[in-house]
């Protein structure tokens, strides 16, 4: 029972590493952040060395149990949000963005909180 738990798991994060591009900057400290569908905003960071060791460390081993209970959670509420027509949502809130926040998003780098989004 034990493997075979470790086996999906293995296979749902492998899957959302496959699916999820690393972003770059073109250049040094500025990242790209979307704004809405259709424009992106950039903004400068530059995070220090605790921030990048506590977002190594603490956030992305706790964004990547997140990623994997959201993924579980789809899979299981699927057919219910097929049902009611709001299964890219539901896909979008419980795999796509915590997988970005753990895969994507540059080290020490944090979301600016904004109404807009």
């Amino acid at each position: 029972m034990k493997k075979r738990f470790l086996a999906v798991l293995t296979t749902l994060v492998t899957t959302i590493l496959l699916f999820t591009a690393p972003v770059h900057a073109s250049e040094g400290d500025v990242q790209m952040e979307e704004v809405n569908k259709n424009t992106l905003q950039a903004r400068n960071e530059n995070p220090g060395f605790f921030t990048m060791t506590a977002d190594l460390l603490l956030a992305r081993p706790l964004l990547l149990a997140t990623t994997a209970v959201g993924t579980v959670i789809f899979i299981v509420s699927s057919p219910f949000s097929a049902l009611g027509g709001n299964i890219n949502q539901a896909a979008d809130k419980l795999v796509l963005e915590p997988a970005k926040a753990t895969f994507v998003r540059c080290l020490g780098c944090s979301y600016n909180e904004s109404p807009n989004l």
